[in-house]
């Protein structure tokens, strides 16, 4: 039916090759989007680096003639964020929540030197290291890293607190997630009116 998802024979697999231009401003050309760089397609990372190429793009906006020096500002900064948005996209793999071949392999797979010093600062002190232009936000960067299991010793300000106050925010923070979920419909409910299909 019109709206369906397709059926689980449908699906083809699909082979990408990640990857990044060098230097996606050339000459008079700039190159944005899926043609500038290649993610896998998680947590729509290929659109939002595609709006943050759009935002370095209109900052800088280059005058006519356009200088090389601006030119070679965009490449740096441009290669900055696209480096740092396949960071996060490799770091879904450097969970410890998962099993199986795939998850085996792929946290096998090579990490820049900045994703792992990230990585071990956060195991060490549950910090992340602070960048000034940052593709992704830190807090985005937490909920990634708890969320698939990246171990966490605990920080300074955890250390101080007394048992009572760290029970009473996670009990505030149960509270309020019981009350976002009770208002919210459920995933079946809404397949079912967006899509018409039904678990």
């Amino acid at each position: 039916a019109d709206g369906m998802l397709p059926s689980a024979e449908a699906w083809q697999r699909i082979v990408l090759s990640p990857g990044r231009l060098e230097m996606p401003f050339s000459r008079n050309v700039i190159v944005l989007g899926d043609a500038a760089a290649q993610y896998e397609p998680l947590a729509w990372t290929n659109l939002h680096l595609a709006v943050l190429s759009i935002e370095l793009l209109l900052e800088l906006l280059p005058g006519h003639p356009i200088s090389e020096s601006e030119r070679r500002e965009y490449n740096r900064r441009w290669t900055w964020l696209a480096d740092r948005t396949a960071d996060y996209v490799r770091a879904h793999y450097a969970g410890t929540r998962v099993s199986g071949s795939f998850w085996k392999r792929a946290t096998a797979l090579h990490m820049s030197t900045n994703l792992a010093r990230a990585l071990a600062e956060f195991e060490r002190r549950a910090r992340l290291p602070t960048h000034g232009d940052d593709s992704v936000q830190q807090d985005q960067w937490y909920q990634l890293l708890l969320g698939i299991g990246v171990p966490a010793s605990p920080n300074a300000r955890q250390l101080a607190m007394r048992e009572d106050e760290k029970r009473a925010i996670v009990r505030n923070f149960q509270r309020k997630a019981q009350i976002a979920t009770n208002v919210g419909q459920s995933y079946g409910h809404w397949l079912s009116q967006n899509y018409g299909v039904c678990l």
